[in-house]
């Protein structure tokens, strides 16, 4: 991600990849099969979960979106916001006359305004359309004095509508209160900018409070302020996906270009996703440093969720290395991702839903996009299941060594216990090594077995242990 900047443009925000979840499901190991079925499907099922590591290399569902709704080309305030003036200028004799005159006659003596409003369109007709730039200004002796660029500008805007029907708008208005969007000298100065793109019935808008800085001028961005930003997508009254920007280090401003900023994302997403096909929706939520123009690399939080069709739904989170919510990229996470389905029905269990929590022990590197820099070190699993014979299922793998993010394991410890509605349990307990898995087997009917797998899963050992 790049640092958020003051320059913001509507595109199509990148897709909510919500998925990397644990599958969530037990599967059945029937013991009653031969002594050579029933060793290989312990070994099915370790590999199985061992796969689950894997998932690390997804963690990152909100790549991208902060460039896309935050970055790009501006709507710019200043001199090229102000080049129909000369016009304007040039119609200064018969100005209480022109019809760009509009009775907005804004006056007042903390206003730096001393006259009325003036309101000039132009318009521009081209190939693929026709673009209407306005501007409206204080017709004072600002706007007749020839220097460019020190008129007090109200309001400003442009509308492009092109000739397959799309419409794509940007303005600026005032958002301090005085009327204005010109910033006045010791004033808390604040301007709304509004874009939005329709087209085929769909709309796109972000809107962005932001302020010129210490030095007064929207030009110059290296210290320009963003008190407030948020995008959405709809069609007609229904909401297609959404992202708001907030404050999260409480220095009043969500984006200081002139520092680092802490801030929070929400983003919203309706309907499948990428990697879930099956996704009534999508939220992601995160926080993250970003400063102007440099790459936005240390995330603190992420929790992202999705709604599934059925009822099911999932999570996926990292956590502190002991649980907590903020974590320390600097530090070792837990990357956490729960697996919920449907709740039964009364008339079957009456129970609650089966869950599936999968936790991956890992860092993360110092760069949060990039997974080159990122390693797992344990996976840890807990299953429960409502209906069916078995009820609860738990893995733990310790590696030997780092396993590259997206990368299998190689080498380790290796623990798994499946127990039954019954109250028996079946025990696999071993290590996992480039030449194969060696396990110590207890069955459900407490006897044990030693079985071992050469690196090709070919089965190379099988005896009974006293």
């Amino acid at each position: 991600m790049r640092a958020l900047t003051r320059k913001p443009t509507i595109s199509r925000a990148a897709s909510l990849a919500a998925a990397a979840f644990l599958a969530g499901c037990l599967s059945s190991v029937d013991e009653t099969a031969g002594v050579d079925e029933f060793p290989n499907s312990i070994y099915a099922r370790v590999n199985g979960y061992l796969e689950e590591g894997r998932k690390s290399g997804r963690i990152n569902p909100v790549s991208g979106i902060a460039d896309s709704l935050l970055g790009g080309t501006a709507f710019e305030v200043g001199a090229s916001g102000t080049q129909t003036l000369p016009a304007i200028a040039g119609a200064a004799a018969g100005a209480a006359g022109n019809r760009a005159l509009r009775g907005l006659a804004k006056s007042a003596a903390d206003s730096a305004c001393d006259g009325p409003v003036v309101a000039i369109d132009s318009t521009l007709e081209r190939p693929a359309g026709t673009v209407v730039h306005s501007v409206s200004i204080c017709w004072d002796e600002k706007a007749l004095d020839g220097v460019p660029g020190n008129e007090t500008v109200v309001s400003a805007g442009t509308v492009t509508t092109f000739t397959g029907g799309r419409v794509e708008s940007a303005s600026f208005a005032d958002a301090d209160g005085d009327g204005l969007l010109t910033p006045a000298a010791g004033r808390d100065s604040r301007a709304e900018l509004r874009t939005s793109i329709a087209e085929g019935g769909i709309v796109e808008k972000t809107v962005i409070v932001l302020g010129p800085g210490p030095d007064g001028d929207f030009g110059t961005e290296a210290d320009n302020l963003i008190y407030a930003a948020a995008w959405t997508r709809t069609e007609g009254g229904d909401t297609l996906a959404g992202a708001a920007y907030a404050d999260a280090d409480s220095d009043g401003v969500v984006i200081d270009n002139g520092k680092e900023s802490l801030v929070d994302l929400d983003f919203y997403r309706k309907g499948p996703a990428e990697d879930r096909p099956d996704a009534l929706w999508t939220r992601a939520r995160m926080r993250m440093l970003v400063r102007f123009q440099v790459e936005a690399k240390l995330v603190s939080r992420l929790r992202f969720e999705a709604a599934l069709e059925g009822g099911g739904k999932e999570i996926g989170e990292i956590l502190g290395r002991g649980g907590e919510e903020d974590f320390d990229m600097a530090d070792t996470v837990l990357a956490r991702f729960t697996s919920v389905s449907a709740p039964y029905a009364a008339a079957d269990t009456g129970g609650p839903a089966d869950t599936a929590v999968t936790e991956i022990t890992m860092t993360l590197g110092e760069d949060f996009d990039s997974k080159k820099d990122d390693n797992v070190y344990a996976i840890d699993i807990r299953a429960t299941r409502q209906s069916g014979e078995e009820k609860v299922a738990v893995f733990r793998f310790l590696s030997a060594e780092p396993i590259p993010s997206g990368r299998a394991p190689r080498a380790g410890d290796v623990y798994m216990d499946i127990g039954y509605a019954d109250g028996t349990r079946l025990e696999a307990e071993g290590t996992l090594s480039p030449d194969g898995m060696d396990l110590i087997i207890r069955g459900r009917d407490g006897k044990r077995l030693r079985a071992a797998w050469d690196g090709q899963g070919n089965g190379r050992r099988l005896e009974r242990l006293p």
